[in-house]
């Protein structure tokens, strides 16, 4: 027996799907893809901010080790006095190579840093540019004292100003008596064989000179455009601390350094995170990692802070103290561009820190 459609299926067979129907459908497929592309946009989002999470964790390590084996850990260079600075980084080098000729004095720093200018001259500009230990600031300090000098020029004849090696590090002298000398018969033949291997393994195409005097910065990102990227910053508690109000920290960019002014309008201030801090200037700071370091990175978005808000100590998790002269502003959350924001102090950024307290 033949079964036959009723009338009413037959005419919608006929008839297939109506105009209203097909947009309908159109528009559910529209919202499913909608909430599939948030989805996989936060699931990229989340992996980008743990690989930078994973990234702390190994600068954070490699710190540690650092101080195992030397017993202290690495000047940020973050005063702003420049015979300070100085003194710091002479006494470090002779605690970390007690063997060295090196001596401790303000003196010993400019005769050593006039070595470091004729020697180590790195691409840069339209031509080189001579190295300068006293520009040395929080970012490139961290890369400087875990991976050594970028890649100087040739001294060789013919070398057209060209990097002695692809890498773009350096490392230090493997003679303990004077790391920071240049090997310049050896170097001819094998590039690298006198240098000691970095204690990170620092990504070349990560690797930027924001400020353009030579020494690199280490970023979370590959940098596009041009643009200035935020890079990982590193303070060792010296520098901040001996701070016993707000007024007498630095953050970074560094004040007074060259091209510190730009690049604040590009990605704001990055500074250690405080533990309590009085307002009123009265009662002595207290500061996350007390007697070890802390390490500050702007985040997915490449910057730390709003430009226009200025240096502040943040205390964590809870928020901010603005820093001014007469200590009168009052505690606040962080605001849109320092909520993802990272540090070692807690493996979540600045949003989920201060929600999970």
């Amino acid at each position: 027996m033949t079964v036959r459609p009723s009338r009413a299926r037959r005419t919608a067979l006929r008839r297939g799907f109506t105009l209203v129907e097909m947009l309908v459908v159109i528009t559910i497929i529209g919202m499913l893809m909608a909430l599939l592309s948030v989805a996989i946009w936060r699931a990229v989002r989340t992996a980008r901010e743990a690989s930078i999470i994973t990234e702390i964790g190994q600068l954070h390590s490699a710190l540690q080790a650092y101080k195992e084996k030397h017993l202290v850990y690495p000047p940020s260079m973050a005063i702003t006095n420049s015979n300070g600075r100085k003194t710091k980084f002479m006494q470090h080098l002779r605690t970390v190579y007690p063997s060295s000729t090196y001596g401790v004095r303000v003196l010993d720093f400019d005769t050593l840093n006039n070595y470091v200018s004729a020697n180590y001259k790195v691409p840069g500009g339209n031509g080189t540019v001579a190295l300068n230990l006293n520009t040395l600031d929080q970012a490139e300090a961290l890369v400087f004292w875990l991976g050594g000098f970028p890649t100087p020029v040739s001294t060789a004849a013919g070398g057209g100003g060209q990097p002695i090696a692809p890498s773009r590090l350096f490392g230090f002298n493997k003679d303990s008596d004077s790391p920071i000398k240049r090997s310049l018969a050896s170097e001819a033949n094998d590039a690298l064989g006198t240098r000691t291997d970095s204690r990170f393994d620092f990504r070349q195409e990560r690797l930027v000179d924001n400020d353009e005097d030579g020494w690199w910065e280490y970023v979370p990102t590959p940098p596009s455009s041009g643009a200035a990227v935020a890079p990982f910053v590193y303070f060792d508690y010296d520098a901040y601390g001996s701070a016993a109000k707000a007024s007498e920290f630095t953050g970074y960019p560094r004040p007074g350094d060259a091209q510190a002014a730009s690049l604040q309008q590009s990605f704001g201030f990055a500074v250690p995170f405080a533990a309590y801090l009085d307002p009123s200037g009265k009662a002595p700071m207290r500061w996350q990692n007390p007697q070890s370091f802390q390490l500050v990175c702007g985040g997915l978005d490449g910057v730390y802070s709003d430009p226009e808000k200025g240096m502040r100590v943040p205390i964590f998790p809870s928020g901010y103290t603005y820093m001014g002269p007469s200590f009168n502003g009052t505690p606040g959350n962080y605001d849109e561009l320092e909520h993802d924001n990272l540090t070692n102090l807690q493996r979540s950024n600045l949003r989920d820190a201060q929600e999970a307290n």
